[in-house]
């Protein structure tokens, strides 16, 4: 388990569509919008950075629940991973803060050219 966040497990899921008009002709379709779903102390916990506010929601499931599967089965785009070691120094991480931003941090992705959903995805993809 890792020592700075307590993640066992997590899963990005991204959506293959949006609220938001103004990104449907900006964000690659489906692919435009991402939350996690992260594995604490054998509770499944779902963190969704929606524009106007941080969406968690804790489930009633423990850790033998196929989140992936559930995940799947709401027409998402799921990729399993296991979050990096967060690097501990000065560094100042510089983003808008989005979804993606949101996620990567969660995770422990350090990378400032990945800014869309699609990229994460790619870099996800590629990191399993």
């Amino acid at each position: 388990m890792d020592k700075y966040s307590g993640i066992e497990r997590a899963i990005v899921s991204f959506s293959k569509d949006t609220d938001l008009p103004w990104l449907k002709r900006l964000i690659k379709r489906g692919y435009r919008h991402c939350a996690v779903h992260v594995l604490i102390n054998n509770q499944w916990l779902s963190l969704d950075p929606l524009n106007e506010q941080l969406k968690i929601i804790v489930h009633d499931a423990r850790a033998s629940f196929d989140m992936a599967a559930y995940l799947r089965r709401l027409n998402l785009v799921v990729v399993e991973t296991t979050p990096l070691q967060l690097i501990q120094d000065t560094t100042f991480n510089i983003g808008i803060f989005t979804c993606v931003e949101f996620v990567k941090r969660v995770v422990g992705i350090r990378d400032i050219c990945i800014v869309t959903p699609s990229q994460l995805y790619k870099k996800l993809q590629s990191k399993s």
